[in-house]
């Protein structure tokens, strides 16, 4: 729905508030990306970043970090895990350990 509300629209708040929602939707539901991905987001997600208004490809540009950052953290992981580096640390949330103070 929010998807087709960005193909078909032309209103700048329309766009803006789409785009939010479907940051927010990806962000908190687990299969969210996969969702996105199933029904070719990315694509018309990426086509807010050429809009002439401002406001619009700023929520588009957010809308697409929120989409990438699930990859990162999946990335992080799969790395520590071919490095061996796959013990019980909690993580960052960009696959790195943290690191431990001497003082």
């Amino acid at each position: 729905m929010l998807l087709r509300l960005l193909e078909q629209s032309k209103e700048p708040l329309v766009l803006c508030v789409a785009a939010h929602d479907i940051g927010e939707y990806v962000r908190h539901y687990p299969h969210g990306k996969r969702a996105i991905d199933k029904l070719e987001g990315k694509v018309i997600i990426m086509r807010l970043l050429e809009n002439p208004d401002s406001n619009v490809r700023y929520q588009g540009l957010l809308c697409v970090q929120k989409l990438m950052v699930h990859n990162w953290d999946y990335l992080g992981k799969q790395a520590d895990i071919s490095a061996g580096n796959n013990n019980n640390l909690p993580s960052n949330g960009l696959g790195q350990r943290p690191v431990e103070s001497k003082a």
